[in-house]
């Protein structure tokens, strides 16, 4: 189990499978999230 915790509230936890995060790592590292940040800010 990964457990992940927000840095603004840290009773908000997200819990996945490791091999779940391992594939959303790979989309981050491939830039299949760019569009939904805010590189600007």
């Amino acid at each position: 189990m990964v457990e992940l915790r927000e840095s603004d509230d840290g009773e908000i936890i997200v819990r996945t499978t490791p091999a779940k995060f391992a594939k959303f790592l790979l989309g981050v590292k491939a830039g299949e999230f760019d569009g939904y940040a805010d590189f600007g800010a």
